[in-house]
């Protein structure tokens, strides 16, 4: 289950995370942790964007939803 970070501090804007799963349909991942703000209650999702470790690679992140855990739609891919 993701560490939900967000709830104790909302004002973090990078952070490090590991990638539990990875779904392919809708495309979306988990995250061992996260700051990212699931949409509910009437707030919005929080936006932003991933990065691979090296640096390389960047996807966008287009939702973030909570059910079970916290899953976190991507986007397209940027280089």
């Amino acid at each position: 289950m993701t560490e939900q970070l967000y709830l104790d501090d909302d004002s973090v804007t990078a952070f490090d995370a590991t990638v539990e799963r990875a779904l392919s349909d809708p495309p979306r991942v988990v995250l061992d942790r996260t700051h990212f703000y699931p949409t509910g209650g009437g707030q919005p999702h929080d936006t932003g964007a991933l990065r691979a470790t090296d640096g390389d690679r960047v996807w966008r992140v287009v939702d973030v939803e909570k059910r079970d855990t916290v899953y976190h739609a991507l986007g397209t891919v940027e280089d």
